[in-house]
């Protein structure tokens, strides 16, 4: 759907990139949705479910939207947890987890975790360094931190981690029903949410839903297929949510291959059983879209219920990390525009982003009164195939351009 003429160079920028040949293309295919003022303004869908099949995409289809998590389900939880006075962005992740006392990890504070700078560089796989059933937290109090916590923004996944457990203890619930009550419900993002390996894939889901990467295209997928084998639990789910990959019939869901299909990508997430701080959460572009709408109406979903308050909004998007070492400008939860990362060349000052190794973008223009979503299925041609990232810049130059005025 393309209600305004003034986005078709964007829906051309997402169809030019779809096809099957990963030499030529950046996925098999993808699902846009641009509003602005909460209108729909452009829906559209290009190509295929699997690299190797013929079911069209579809607005309907729900992606594994992978670091997206980050700002939607965990960033936004503890934003509602520090305006109900449950936590403040000064404390010390040991005041939740008092297994961390006396760790590096354990003094390291919310902001920290929230903007990327607790001082993580490469940390092994938790599957390579931790025990099965260990608390994520604890394996990572083991990992050293390379910078001062505050000192240096480095993206990582493992503040994230972190921070879901504190969302746990302090709410004494699983992630991914604290998140399911406090944030998706509220929105109304009905097509939103973890899949956690102990738990049946809702029926709505599954008939939409869409494949990733073959866990044998990497060593790292070989290494957390080989380590779930030793591990012994969940296996007939694990079989469940692996298709046939490339050697196979993409269409054939009945057979279990090692194509993730609504197993989590992350190796990390899956490890823990779907449930993670810094991946785990599938989508619709819709609902991403619904997401992004309620931070232009500053803390309010489109039926007006109010999910964070105003002075959180501007707490989250203001920037925590300019001058700091690393290069990168952060938010609570969003990346603010930096000149190679995915928000193009026209991004006004207050734009927000977030994106998702799986080929997923959200970004909010305050500015212009815009949200942007990108999915796409692009790891189907393997993580090699890097094109999506200048995919992003094309399309958000396109609609930035087109919407501006």
């Amino acid at each position: 759907m393309l209600s305004d003429t003034r986005l078709e160079a964007a829906a051309r920028a997402v169809d030019e990139w779809a096809g099957q040949d990963p030499a030529a293309s950046a996925y098999p295919g993808a699902v846009a949705v641009v509003m602005q003022n909460g209108k729909v303004l452009l829906r559209h869908a290009v190509g295929q479910v699997w690299a190797q099949g013929s079911e069209p995409m579809s607005a309907a289809h729900v992606f594994d939207v992978a670091s997206v998590t980050k700002t939607i389900a965990t960033a936004a939880s503890a934003l509602t947890l520090l305006q109900r006075g449950k936590l403040c962005l000064e404390d010390t992740v040991d005041e939740f987890l008092p297994s961390l006392r006396g760790s590096a990890l354990g003094g390291v504070r919310i902001w920290h975790l929230m903007t990327h700078t607790a001082g993580f560089a490469e940390v092994p796989p938790m599957f390579e360094i931790g025990a099965v059933g260990e608390d994520p937290a604890d394996i990572l109090s083991r990992a050293a931190l390379s910078w001062p916590a505050g000192s240096h923004v480095n993206y990582s996944c493992k503040g994230y981690i972190v921070l879901g457990r504190v969302i746990e203890a302090v709410t004494g619930m699983q992630l991914d029903e604290y998140a399911r009550r406090n944030v998706f419900e509220p929105l109304r993002m009905e097509n939103t949410s973890y899949l956690p390996l102990d738990t049946p894939i809702p029926e709505r889901m599954r008939a939409v839903m869409v494949p990733s990467e073959a866990r044998s295209a990497t060593p790292r997928g070989v290494a957390l297929r080989a380590a779930w084998a030793r591990r012994g639990m969940w296996m007939d789910e694990w079989r469940e949510r692996h298709r046939l990959g490339p050697g196979g019939s993409g269409d054939d869901r009945g057979s279990c291959g090692d194509v993730a299909f609504g197993c989590v990508h992350d190796e990390n997430a899956a490890w823990l059983g779907g449930v993670s701080g810094n991946a785990g959460v599938f989508s619709t572009a819709d609902d991403l879209a619904r997401f992004g709408q309620m931070w232009l109406e500053r803390g309010v979903a489109v039926d007006g219920t109010r999910v964070l308050s105003q002075a959180v909004v501007e707490l989250a998007t203001r920037s925590w990390t300019g001058g700091m070492p690393g290069g990168d400008n952060r938010g609570l939860g969003w990346q603010l525009p930096t000149p190679d990362m995915s928000f193009g060349d026209l991004a006004p000052p207050g734009t927000m982003g977030v994106t998702g190794f799986t080929g997923a973008g959200l970004w909010v223009v305050p500015a212009y009164g815009v949200v942007a979503v990108l999915l796409s299925n692009r790891l189907q041609f393997t993580r090699r195939n890097e094109r999506i990232t200048r995919v992003r810049r094309l399309f958000m130059n396109a609609v930035l351009a087109a919407l501006a005025d």
